[in-house]
């Protein structure tokens, strides 16, 4: 893929200098566009990120530090009365 064919990019700036540090993603495709996005968000933490679609600016600001997801529990099956504590004679 040619990077004319490639309307969606994330770049990296530096915050001080504000200079461009590098493009990190060039795609055509929106979805794996917003999956970059997200996944530039947590591994460049502390940077300045800028989602292009072409030269509209979609989003931007500094990678924050979020709190990882908690993990989801298993689902427990229902529990089955034990034979000695069944009221039967």
């Amino acid at each position: 893929m040619n990077r004319d064919e490639a309307n969606f990019r994330i770049e990296v700036w530096d915050r001080e200098d504000g200079k461009l540090l590098e493009t990190i993603s060039y795609s055509s495709s929106f979805q794996i566009s917003v999956a970059s996005w997200k996944a530039a968000q947590d591994f460049c933490k502390g940077k300045f990120l800028i989602h292009y679609n072409n030269r509209f600016v979609m989003e931007r600001g500094v990678a924050e530090n979020k709190q990882p997801p908690k993990p989801m529990r298993p689902a427990r099956p229902p529990r089955r009365p034990h034979p000695k504590d069944s009221s039967l004679p």
